[in-house]
């Protein structure tokens, strides 16, 4: 399967898996916890659908609810 059909949550799903060994035990915790609640956003969508634009939106959003920190946790 071409990466751009990946839908988004496969997408994560493998990146974690294949980096996982990597981290310590709280950054494992930490990056699923953040998996989980960007899965819930993007959800099956596919990588070639997902814009920066649509991107910028929520980080834009975000910057009402959250730290710069919080959002750079995100999306760095």
């Amino acid at each position: 399967m071409e990466s751009k059909d990946l839908r988004f949550h496969e997408a994560l799903d493998n990146y974690i898996n294949q980096k996982s060994d990597d981290w310590k035990e709280y950054t494992q915790q930490g990056i699923k916890g953040r998996a989980k609640r960007i899965k819930d956003i993007f959800a099956d969508l596919k990588l070639k659908e997902i814009t920066t634009e649509e991107l910028q939106e929520y980080v834009d959003d975000w910057q009402k609810q959250f730290s710069t920190n919080t959002i750079k946790s995100y999306v760095v």
